[in-house]
């Protein structure tokens, strides 16, 4: 009976290894067309239009960029009727747009768009937090409502605490109707608007603070006996600073008030 053959056995081996390493490669390019097919499939769940809005529904994302080139994070509440008023809502320093998503739901409900969104360096927005350019981010927010509710109706903004300072440094040179001032403050991180509620024409403006938050009750009542245009000022107690007012149904239903008298009416 014949030795076997050391060469054969080495060549049968060898031969069994190239086989395993195609059966390998074949399993890992499988793997990698169905991630992307995967992939595709993902994306055409969720649907991105003509306006850059992502998702279906009358809630989507949205994101947009600033003037200095900063990518913002933001969710867009559609009312049913077109030409509804659109309120743009600003949260306060280390909080999020997620503080305003009740608020932006009942908005939608009773016949108003909403936009919220991340300022710079919070949530799953750009940039670092740099308060003197904040600015530029409620402008960029201003600047995409044509966009995301094309025939809109008039615009509000709504401020929390240093988001209040912002809406009021912004509407002095924004065509905004009306604002809404949760716990301003005479200055916030830098943003100071002790001059500018002076130079508040064309809108009205609604203060709304807690009197145990000491320093925005002060700046509250001093802004109101600055400002010259249409205004109101509501002081509460024990309702907190920002939206956090807004866990008070009292105080929504003031700010629901507020919005259809000075937003909507003609």
């Amino acid at each position: 009976m014949p030795a076997n053959n050391p060469r054969e056995k080495r060549i049968e081996t060898s031969s069994k290894n190239q086989d395993q390493r195609s059966i390998g490669l074949l399993v890992m390019a499988c793997i990698i067309a169905f991630a992307m097919v995967f992939s595709v499939f993902f994306t055409m769940l969720t649907p991105q239009g003509d306006d850059g809005l992502e998702g279906d529904g009358n809630v989507k994302g949205a994101s947009f960029t600033t003037s200095d080139g900063v990518e913002l994070a933001g969710t867009v509440f559609i009312a049913e009727e077109r030409d509804s008023p659109v309120i743009v809502m600003i949260h306060g320093w280390d909080d999020g747009r997620g503080s305003w998503e009740n608020f932006a739901n009942l908005s939608r409900y009773n016949g108003f768009h909403a936009l919220t969104f991340n300022l710079r360096g919070h949530g799953d927005s750009a940039g670092a937090k740099n308060s003197s350019l904040m600015h530029l981010d409620v402008e960029a927010a201003l600047s995409k409502l044509d966009t995301y509710f094309p025939g809109h109706g008039p615009v509000g903004l709504m401020g929390a605490s240093i988001g209040a300072n912002l809406a009021i440094e912004v509407a002095t040179t924004s065509p905004v109707k009306t604002i809404v001032a949760l716990s301003p403050g005479n200055e916030y991180m830098g943003v100071n608007i002790t001059n500018a509620v002076k130079n508040l024409t064309d809108t009205s403006i609604y203060f709304v603070a807690s009197d145990e938050d000491g320093y925005s009750t002060t700046s509250s009542l001093s802004l109101f006996a600055s400002t010259t245009c249409e205004k109101d000022l509501t002081l509460k107690s024990g309702v907190g600073h920002g939206t956090q007012m807004l866990s008070s149904q009292e105080i929504t239903q003031m700010l629901a008030n507020w919005l259809e008298t000075h937003l909507r009416a003609v």
